[in-house]
């Protein structure tokens, strides 16, 4: 494995296959409007406060990696997040990976509105969500099948 594969590589537990969706992505030209999960990789890390606890356990729980140590430093692939998400993040460049969501910005970004995935700071009056990596492999694998159609019918 070269040194470029090990820096790239995503926590998840995907394995080869979010490889191999990483590598369709940024093959799809620019027009194509995936260019947000061309970015390079989601570094989100670990602090050891009680929110980051809570964040650390959410992305494990999302990223199928319940019996993992908590990592120093996550490295999420961008595909794991919706596109709605990685457009917001790229309107406020300073926004942390831990700052709360409201549950309006949750469900319009597709992101996990479930009672576990409450930030720390939501109440029951105004219920604030983590910004969870929750796109479904089966989702994304659909996407490549997809685009792999495409391609048989222009030959």
């Amino acid at each position: 494995m070269s040194k470029r594969q090990k820096i790239d590589a995503c926590c998840c537990s995907w394995g080869d296959t979010c490889n191999v969706i990483r590598n369709a992505i940024l093959a799809r030209p620019s027009v194509e409007g995936y260019d947000l999960w061309k970015e390079p990789h989601a570094q989100i890390n670990s602090s050891g406060s009680a929110k980051h606890n809570m964040f650390v356990q959410m992305l494990k729980r999302h990223l199928g990696l319940k019996d993992m140590d908590d990592p120093e430093r996550f490295r999420i692939a961008p595909h794991h997040f919706q596109l709605k998400l990685w457009q917001f993040r790229q309107d406020h460049k300073t926004m942390q990976w831990v700052k709360p969501l409201s549950r309006k910005e949750a469900k319009d970004f597709g992101n996990s509105v479930h009672r576990i995935d409450q930030h720390p700071s939501s109440t029951t009056e105004k219920p604030m969500y983590f910004q969870t990596p929750n796109v479904p492999k089966s989702e994304l694998l659909c996407l490549l099948a997809t685009w792999s159609t495409e391609r048989g019918e222009r030959q």
